[in-house]
């Protein structure tokens, strides 16, 4: 049964170039797996496995190049246009020894590539020569990976790279972003972003920005040009955050977050209170008497948009008789206990945070 799924993964590794390629193992020597066209070796190991059925698995597919092949093309740069123009000029010198680092004898193609994609093709190049090449090809500005190769008929050689922006840089993130509730609005305010998000050219006038408030996703606005601005669209109050992003030519730039902040007219939340003497109308304590104290602990689920805060409590009965205005103290405290069966919290935990005349209707 081992042996049938040995043979299983084996197969899976060679099925997708048994049909193109007489594939040779070696299985008594150096364990290379080798094939009658190039670009297709790998090293392989020898497995662990006893003698008579011997197999091997890959360790580093196409590693393995031809040592007579050429070296990697000696320093390679890439300047980009001016002004943003989209426009690349690649300079190198022609590589002038082998692999092992015996001199090169023979050099016949040097290939170049943008993002992966062959651009241009370069016959009989002499060893050891400056070369340089203009890219005008260039689809977009943006972050361009440059590859430079060469080959002779021993193999494909070693590569140079060189990663480059071209065009005109996307802005960076914009600076010290700040919420705040003014007037139950939310106000914001920013510093212009870092220039050029990746060291390229830059216009700084050229920026606009977009606005986004969660929670929601809700888009705020678009193509301001001012570092603050007013959302006055907040209808329900709850605790809103922002993020900004600057937008040039070339398009989007990074994203900066600001900080959470209750925002809206006053929050009417009812979080009921439990085991009270009128549970039924969320309130903990009992006005028939002239003096009346409670404690009552509230979960952090219970207090909406996941943040631990409470910004007000409401206490709601259905009076018979006006009770007029009524002295009301309000200590808050934090606490890690879950109820209150084992008795109330300490007085000495507590804060006093409100203590005023509360006016009770019928």
């Amino acid at each position: 049964m081992k042996k049938t799924g040995l043979i299983i993964i084996l197969i899976v590794f060679v099925s997708s170039v048994w049909a193109q390629n007489q594939i040779k193992q070696d299985l008594t020597g150096n364990g290379l797996l080798s094939t009658e066209k190039s670009g297709i070796e790998g090293q392989l190991q020898k497995g662990n496995v006893p003698q008579e059925e011997d197999f091997f698995f890959v360790q580093n597919p196409g590693a393995i190049k031809n040592p007579l092949a050429p070296e990697a093309p000696i320093g390679f740069t890439v300047v980009p246009g001016t002004e943003g123009a989209l426009q690349a000029t690649l300079s190198w010198t022609n590589p002038n020894t082998s692999i092992n680092g015996d001199p090169l004898t023979e050099l016949t193609l040097i290939k170049i590539y943008r993002n992966g994609e062959l651009i241009q093709s370069i016959p009989n190049p002499l060893i050891g020569n400056p070369e340089s090449f203009v890219d005008n090809t260039i689809p977009q500005s943006d972050l361009y990976t440059y590859e430079i190769i060469g080959e002779n008929t021993s193999g494909i050689g070693n590569g140079a790279s060189f990663v480059q922006f071209i065009g005109i840089d996307f802005p960076g993130v914009p600076q010290d972003l700040l919420l705040s509730n003014i007037d139950d609005h939310g106000y914001l305010s920013w510093e212009a972003p870092v220039p050029n998000a990746h060291g390229g050219y830059f216009i700084p006038g050229e920026i606009s920005y977009s606005i986004v408030r969660y929670p929601g996703a809700v888009d705020i606005a678009s193509g301001i040009t001012a570092t603050e601005f007013t959302d006055i669209t907040i209808d329900a109050a709850d605790f809103y955050y922002y993020t900004v992003e600057a937008l040039n030519t070339s398009g989007f730039g990074s994203i900066d977050t600001s900080n959470s902040v209750m925002i809206g007219s006053s929050f009417t939340g009812i979080i009921p209170i439990g085991f009270g003497e009128d549970l039924g109308y969320n309130t903990p304590f009992n006005f028939y008497y002239k003096n009346s104290l409670s404690q009552s602990i509230y979960y952090a689920e219970e207090l909406g948009s996941g943040v631990n805060m409470i910004t007000g409590i409401i206490y709601r009965n259905n009076f018979y008789t006006d009770l007029g205005m009524k002295p009301v103290k309000i200590w808050m405290a934090s606490t890690s206990v879950n109820d209150l069966s084992e008795g109330w919290l300490p007085y000495n935990e507590f804060t006093l945070v409100y203590e005023d005349d509360v006016y009770f209707p019928s």
